[in-house]
């Protein structure tokens, strides 16, 4: 049997040298037959449902907790005059209105010649499937990142200009304190049935906010902790029978309430990079990139002022028409489309096929 042993390794070995050195030697004939045996019975496909919201919610939180999140307040705790250029990005203080945001375009007319950015590429892993509680994890670390902003900004930063035209640092943190507590409403009204509505009318959003803007530092900092606080409190407590309930959205009629998770992700971390501290859209979570690029380019297909084109994302190299989906393809990190469709980047590490200028992008409506 040792003998046996031997001389099958034997042509284990004399194979593996011809597989290399083709030309040296000739396939060994005749040197014996290895046979293979396994103890195991052949595998059977499993006939259970493999897919359950335990299995989801766990690998979910794998997901979230291998990402390494990182905060760099470039600018928070600096005077405007010292702020500088944002790395990566144009100049806050002289952007034009299509770089600043909101109800505006992304840049375009500037032609792309090639990708530079060389950062890592994390896998896209939304799959539309995740729930209102499953998305509170990622919530609160997205609100633990903006708070170490906020608390960094001294009384004459929050006096400087964000990136949204006509708005200061103060309107977008009173505007992020005041959707946390138009959510919390929500929450009350789904769970109570109370015939509460986010806002009365847009009036008394803009009120709100230009109200609450000339406050000081530190006071901006505590009623965005409070307001943020209060709803994910609210949030963990809601029922699980009630996210489907009915509210009132301001300009979106009436929606099921399990939006206002989602949603308020999505003002936290587009508006922390509004505030000019350093929070780029290369350092939004990529389960959250993922989830709104899904939504935002589902949502350019159904505009009829979108000129067409064939969105790619590096991390999965789906094809996203939006438009008539017959103009050029343009491809890049999942977070530079983001920020580019957004108006919250320039488009840096964007390519096109054929080459050319990025296409002129509607305002975005968050």
């Amino acid at each position: 049997m040792a003998d046996r042993l031997v001389d099958e390794a034997e042509w284990i070995r004399r194979c593996a040298q011809w597989s290399e050195h083709p030309e040296r030697e000739k396939f060994p004939p005749g040197e014996g037959q290895v046979t293979l045996t396994i103890d195991e019975q052949d595998p059977k496909n499993p006939t259970e449902d493999r897919f359950t919201s335990k299995r989801f919610h766990k690998a979910l939180s794998v997901t979230l907790n291998s990402v390494g999140f990182r905060s760099e307040p470039d600018g928070c705790g600096q005077g405007p005059e010292t702020t500088g250029r944002r790395r990566g990005g144009p100049n806050p203080g002289r952007s034009t209105a299509k770089e600043r945001g909101r109800g505006y375009g992304a840049v375009s007319g500037e032609p792309v010649r090639g990708r530079t950015d060389t950062g890592r590429r994390h896998a896209m892993t939304y799959d539309g499937s995740a729930g209102p509680a499953a998305l509170l994890p990622l919530l609160r670390t997205s609100v633990e990142r903006l708070h170490v902003s906020a608390r960094a900004l001294t009384d004459e930063d929050v006096r400087a200009p964000s990136l949204l035209p006509g708005w200061s640092r103060a309107h977008v943190l009173t505007h992020i304190a005041r959707s946390a507590d138009s959510r919390s409403r929500l929450l009350v009204a789904a769970r109570t049935g109370a015939g509460l509505a986010q806002y009365d009318d847009e009036a008394q959003r803009e009120r709100e906010i230009e109200e609450g803007a000339g406050r000081r530092a530190a006071e901006l900092a505590a009623d965005l902790r409070g307001a943020l606080g209060g709803f994910l409190t609210a949030a963990a407590a809601h029922p699980d029978a009630a996210w489907e309930v009915p509210v009132r959205w301001l300009g979106a009629g009436t929606r099921p309430v399990r939006r206002a998770v989602g949603s308020l992700l999505r003002e936290v971390e587009v508006h922390h990079t509004d505030l000019r501290c350093g929070h780029r859209p290369a350092d939004w979570p990529p389960f959250f990139v993922a989830r709104e690029l899904a939504t935002t380019a589902a949502g350019l297909r159904e505009r009829d002022d979108v000129p067409g084109m064939v969105l790619v994302a590096d991390e999965d190299r789906v094809l996203r028409p939006v438009g008539d989906g017959r103009g050029p393809r343009v491809s890049g990190p999942a977070a530079a489309l983001l920020g580019w469709l957004t108006g919250r980047a320039g488009g840096h590490g964007l390519t096109l096929d054929p080459p050319g200028p990025l296409p002129d992008v509607p305002a975005w409506r968050s």
